[in-house]
């Protein structure tokens, strides 16, 4: 059942701070540790847009 999640258009892993959802709870994990880690921001060089993350950044980039 938790698979097929990812395969449907159901996320049924909202975010409570930007209502953001996500198809499996450990994505939302991951994403809510972005709101508590503010204090570790990186920027793009190229665009000045923060990442809460280098790998974030890395993959924006």
């Amino acid at each position: 059942k938790q698979h097929m999640h990812i395969h449907s258009s159901i996320k049924p892993f909202q975010c409570e701070v930007c209502l953001k959802s996500y198809t499996q709870f450990s994505n939302l994990c991951r994403h809510k540790r972005m709101h508590v880690d503010c204090q570790t921001k990186v920027k793009c060089k190229f665009c000045e847009q923060n990442f809460s993350n280098s790998t974030t950044l890395n993959k924006h980039q």
